[in-house]
């Protein structure tokens, strides 16, 4: 999913976002496989690119497991209160591309995986010279774990 300059101004024209900048060194980004028991708690995201020049914008996540439905588990969970609140499920089905804004509130987590199928995802990051909220912040990815 590393882009050029083409595919930057589509991804700026569906998010609303002027100026991004594809992740070419694919910066803890690429294709990821998770089996069956896997999963990632709550976390954030890096808040800059690799050198902390740009701040990320854009976490772009396209799933390619065929045959791929909710009860498979290993779906994208959107914690918008943050980790002590209740995440809403984004099913990772064949064929979704999933656009997310990542700022220091954009938690997010992967619920375990319940197929004995791999689920697969290519993902790329999208940097901007600004944060998307026109806030000033540095962080690390950082986990938490799930209420229960």
């Amino acid at each position: 999913m590393v882009s050029g300059s083409s595919n930057s101004s589509a991804i700026s024209e569906i998010a609303g976002i002027e100026h991004l900048e594809p992740d070419e060194m694919l910066y803890a980004r690429g294709v990821s496989m998770m089996k069956k028991d896997h999963f990632l708690n709550p976390h954030l995201d890096n808040s800059h690119d690799k050198i902390v020049v740009r701040y990320q914008a854009l976490n772009i996540l396209y799933y390619v497991s065929q045959n791929w439905g909710l009860n498979s588990g290993g779906n994208l969970e959107l914690w918008p209160n943050g980790p002590e609140g209740h995440p809403i499920a984004i099913e990772s089905k064949f064929n979704r591309l999933v656009v997310m804004a990542t700022n220091r509130y954009s938690w997010h987590s992967v619920s375990k995986v319940r197929s004995d199928d791999c689920r697969c995802c290519i993902s790329n990051y999208y940097f901007s010279k600004y944060s998307i909220n026109n806030e000033n912040y540095f962080h690390v990815t950082s986990f938490r774990g799930k209420p229960e």
